[in-house]
């Protein structure tokens, strides 16, 4: 048994060592975890320091004979309070991230996590319960009388394991990024070959269009096209609504564009109030009507030769850009079908506007790299939050007012990204703009922090003037994305 208590707290000690040491080196993913954990703000900075220190004093306790009942009990005490923390999160169905070993092994949280910390925690029971009346061996003892050959083949055992153990680790994150490459290359190999096959790419997921367009807030090109019924249709045409236009650049033989031109007609019935869109093909016009007019477009243009898009740097199909009520640009080109949905959505939602028609101009927006504006607000409970309060790690700012349908339709989804959150996920802080009484029943089961922004002047700072949009501020207070709507 003497035996055993010894091999027990030897691993315990090697378990602690090793994880006291990775988290004094990833301390940004201590605070992580412990923010995940749901520890208060004023307590994560302490704890990132303070706990990895306890579990390093803990691994050396366990090796002397004299302080190995306390270091026992130390362990069991740590390991208990991480268990239990890791059951709750777990019966709650609320992901975290662990970051139990530092960078060496971080991902989210399962059973298998709770498996491994209740079994060391046993262990830990068991040297403090073994300990009571004191150990008969000691760790530094019994090395000593170790035959040399014996001390040398402990040393290289025990030297071998962590070199076999660490060499796990870094091959399995090699494996990881190995394989991000391998997908990254392919896709990028597939548009190659689009590029050679057919005239017009395609977009396919894991490639990124650049952005690219018109600066925002130029004057949008005229034009006078051809529509199908052989009719002149000029872009004071279309904004005679005193609308914002949506052109949508397509070709017949883009087979990304069909994706798109099938949601076309969902779009003209959702947003034909606040919108007007045009489809502006670039095939002959018997394709245009036969692979595009059979959609069910409303307003479908031949962009004629040159292709209009050209003036508009639209060199992909399918692209789309918004143009403002006055004539003016107001978007970077959309890539795509998903990015041309948002962008949809989000120019349609005029209704739910804070404000006007540039509400996809960020040119108002601070930069990236920028320190954010300061501002004060208060939350749900009457407590005042300063910008400064929630500084410390990144945080996603989401703009949003309970009467915005689009808003009230995001809430389930904030839900479902509270509860499986993905690795290294920022905070996410919502500010409303609306009363204490409006917002309240709308953000039930909230978990996330909800400010009051009732005029919207803290939107407004950060360049927002609709619902929803959202930027990303870094650890240190400053811009990390542009001003993202929809």
């Amino acid at each position: 048994m003497d035996i055993a208590l010894l091999i027990f707290r030897l691993f315990l000690s090697a378990v602690l060592g090793v994880a006291g040491v990775a988290k004094l080196y990833d301390r940004d993913g201590s605070r992580q975890s412990f923010t995940d954990f749901g520890v208060p703000d004023s307590l994560v900075r302490p704890l990132a320091w303070l706990l990895p220190v306890a579990e390093i004093l803990t691994a050396i306790a366990l090796i002397p004979t004299a302080t190995a009942w306390l270091g026992g009990v130390s362990a069991l005490v740590l390991l208990s309070v991480f268990s239990i923390g890791i059951a709750t999160k777990l019966a709650r169905g609320e992901a975290a991230d662990c970051h139990c070993f530092g960078t060496l092994q971080a991902g989210p949280i399962g059973w298998h996590t709770l498996v491994r910390n209740v079994a060391f925690t046993s262990l830990a029971g068991i040297v403090a319960v073994g300990g009571w009346n004191g150990f008969s061996i000691s760790a530094l003892t019994w090395a000593g009388q170790l035959k040399p050959t014996e001390f040398v083949s402990l040393v290289l055992s025990v030297a071998g394991i962590t070199l076999v153990a660490t060499v796990l680790v870094y091959v399995r994150r090699l494996g990881s990024d190995l394989s991000a490459a391998m997908d990254q290359i392919s896709a990028m190999k597939k548009v190659v070959d689009e590029d050679y096959a057919e005239a017009q790419p395609v977009e396919r997921e894991g490639f990124k269009v650049p952005k690219a367009g018109l600066p925002v807030g130029a004057p949008s090109p005229s034009f006078l096209l051809e529509n199908l019924d052989d009719e002149l249709v000029g872009l004071d045409d279309l904004l005679a609504r005193e609308k914002p236009v949506v052109l949508l650049f397509v070709s017949p033989k883009c087979p990304t564009c069909k994706t798109v031109l099938a949601s076309v007609e969902g779009w003209q019935r959702d947003f034909g109030d606040t919108l007007t869109l045009a489809v502006l093909s670039k095939g002959t016009k018997d394709d245009t009507r036969e692979k595009v007019g059979r959609f069910g477009t409303t307003q479908v243009l031949l962009q004629g030769h040159p292709p209009i898009g050209e003036k508009y740097k639209s060199t992909w199909t399918p692209t789309a850009v918004l143009i403002n009520a006055k004539g003016k640009i107001a978007s970077s080109l959309a890539n795509g079908d998903a990015e041309i949905g948002e962008l949809i959505a989000s120019a349609g939602m005029s209704s739910n506007d804070f404000v006007s028609d540039s509400r996809l101009d960020d040119s108002s927006s601070p930069a990236i790299g920028e320190l954010a504006p300061e501002f004060s607000a208060p939350d749900l409970n009457g407590n005042t939050v300063s910008s400064s309060d929630l500084w410390g790690r990144d945080t996603l700012m989401m703009f949003w007012n309970p009467d915005c349908s689009w808003c009230a339709k995001m809430i389930e989804d904030v839900r479902d990204w509270e509860a499986n959150p993905p690795k290294g996920a920022p905070a996410l802080v919502i500010l409303a703009a609306a009363s204490e009484e409006e917002v309240s029943p709308a953000v039930k089961d909230i978990q996330s922090l909800v400010l009051l922004d009732v005029d919207a002047d803290i939107a407004h700072s950060f360049g927002s003037t609709s619902t929803p949009t959202g930027i990303v501020i870094d650890q240190d207070g400053r811009i990390a994305s542009g001003l993202v709507a929809g």
